[in-house]
């Protein structure tokens, strides 16, 4: 009778539960998409559950997938524990529900697409992101309206000392790092060491309105640029440090303001200007900026009353340009070829989570999209222009090795691909096997489109085994998922395991994907259950 009592009440409380969580879900749905348009070009929602463990695990995968010269550079696991405590202390988790909508509104002609972006996050969200950044909107009174050609603006109410107080907080909680929980106080005992004032009294002193402005002049051939930069100083803790520290760096040329002393031979159009004003700094790389804000003009846009936070940039063809000559590897050739879009950006907050307005010149890509565009740059290392040597014609064994190296780096893309997909289906890796789950991966934009599913040094596919479910592999690092038919490489095979990593294996008389579980099973002798589910699921591969 106890059992039976028992019994019905864990499954009364179990249906209570989950009632309680679909209202839950429910009502996080109703509460988010209700902050969007629900009707335009698109309209996208997303659940977040477990979403640190989930980029903690996505993170752990790129280090098995870097190479192994580079991995011996660093100390993996201090990386990883730096990285998961970075999730923690920026509270990922927060985020329980996303939704975004866009649409044609072209009362603005140079930015016709509108989109709206609202994160649930319940109410008074912990993390350090929240505590830096105001918790109530207010009005934005350092900049009215944005000055012609404008290439970057960003405005944000601040809190700088109640984030570092919650830094402080959390890294004393921390148990796996303990050395951290010291590091805010050496970090003061050092600053205050050689300026006299502490690190923490200098961030609570930025407390207030901020604003980082830049814009262009000039010509397309020499360009000029001016940057405007307010900072907030609520006692004033930072002004007094610059009086007694500046010295002979600072020549005064009116009350409270200062021309910086430069070295070396600067541009004519660099002549930096600090304002020392009450609860305010000013620094200016050209004093003229401050005419060019004060001076209204028509046309130009005007910045929204209020809010925690707003950004904007236009970066043009010149600008452009010279960024790509400043910047080297992957990141130059997408300068060079991708155009930048136009977009402002305005961050409120609202009672159960955050508001984001974005008005743009294009229709931006999905986060898939973004992902792959990623993807493929830290892929493409040897994408920037470089002067070609003399053509060499590399022994046999060369050849081989290079055409094995690129089919590892396929597979590896294809490991990626197969956990973002999971990360967003319950990590569960697509059904199908072999052709029809990795054409899964195309058709849902987790690999580019002209991403070939055959081997790039040969013109037969792979083998691939769908379904496994990544929360519930007991060995990921044995069990493998995709893995090269026969013919592609001679003598070897290459196999992509459920961790991400490659390995590639000697193989004789190779015809079948049985001969290739043999060579597993010698390996790494598989306990029975596992090698049975293998068993069954290779036999499943065989046409």
């Amino acid at each position: 009778m106890f059992k039976l009592t028992t019994g019905v009440m864990l499954s009364g409380l179990m249906l209570i539960s989950l009632q309680l969580r679909a209202q839950t879900n429910e009502e996080i749905y109703n509460a988010t998409i209700k902050q969007v348009d629900t009707a335009g070009l698109t309209l996208q929602y997303a659940r977040y559950t477990d979403t640190s463990r989930k980029l903690q695990e996505n993170f752990n995968t790129m280090f098995k997938l870097m190479p192994e010269d580079a991995t011996k550079k660093m100390n993996v696991p201090l990386v990883q524990l730096g990285v998961n405590f970075m999730f923690k202390l920026l509270n990922v988790d927060a985020v329980k529900a996303n939704a975004v909508s866009s649409m044609l509104d072209e009362s603005d002609k140079a930015n016709p697409y509108l989109y709206k972006r609202f994160a649930y996050t319940g109410a008074n969200p912990q993390g350090l992101g929240y505590e830096i950044y105001s918790r109530i909107n207010k009005p934005f009174t350092l900049l009215k309206e944005l000055p012609p050609n404008t290439r970057l603006a960003f405005g944000a109410h601040l809190s700088c000392g109640k984030g570092w107080d919650y830094l402080v907080q959390e890294l004393a909680k921390d148990q796996q790092l303990p050395a951290l929980a010291q590091l805010p106080a050496m970090l003061d005992t050092q600053i205050e060491a050689k300026s006299g004032v502490k690190l923490s009294d200098i961030l609570k002193s930025v407390e207030g309105e901020m604003l980082f402005l830049i814009t262009s002049a000039g010509t397309a051939e020499a360009p000029e640029f001016r940057t405007l930069w307010i900072v907030p100083d609520k006692d004033n803790t930072i002004k007094n440090l610059i009086l007694a520290r500046g010295g002979t760096h600072m020549q005064q040329v009116a009350e409270n303001t200062y021309d910086i002393l430069q070295q070396g031979n600067n541009p004519d159009w660099i002549k930096p200007r600090i304002i020392l004003g009450d609860k305010r700094i000013t620094f200016v790389s050209n004093p003229e900026i401050l005419d060019i804000v004060a001076k209204p003009a028509e046309g130009v846009r005007k910045i929204t009353e209020s809010g925690i936070l707003f950004n904007y940039i236009d970066i043009d063809e010149a600008t452009q340009r010279l960024l790509a000559s400043k910047t080297k590897g992957p990141a130059a050739q997408l300068l060079k070829t991708v155009k930048i879009p136009r977009f402002y950006t305005v961050g409120s907050v609202s009672e159960l989570g955050y508001n984001c307005v974005i008005r743009s010149s294009a229709e931006l890509p999905g986060t898939a999209d973004i992902l792959q565009l990623a993807m493929i740059a830290g892929m493409s290392k040897n994408s920037a222009a470089k002067e070609t040597p003399p053509v060499k014609v590399p022994p046999i064994g060369t050849v081989i090795k290079q055409q094995q190296e690129s089919c590892a780096t396929h597979l590896k893309q294809f490991g990626l691909a197969l956990h973002m997909y999971a990360s967003d289906n319950d990590e569960v890796f697509p059904l199908p096997d072999n052709e029809a789950g990795l054409k899964i991966l195309l058709d849902k934009n987790y690999l580019a489109k002209d991403f070939k599913l055959n081997c790039p040094k040969s013109s037969a596919g792979y083998y691939y085994l769908g379904g496994f479910k990544l929360t519930e592999t007991r060995w990921p690092a044995r069990v493998p998922l995709v893995f090269d038919r026969p013919g592609n490489h001679p003598g070897l095979v290459n196999v992509l395991f459920a961790d991400g990593h490659v390995e590639s294996m000697p193989i004789d008389n190779y015809k079948s994907p049985a001969d290739v579980l043999n060579v597993l099973n010698a390996k790494f002798t598989y306990p029975p259950e596992l090698l049975n589910d293998l068993t069954a699921r290779f036999k499943k591969l065989e046409p």
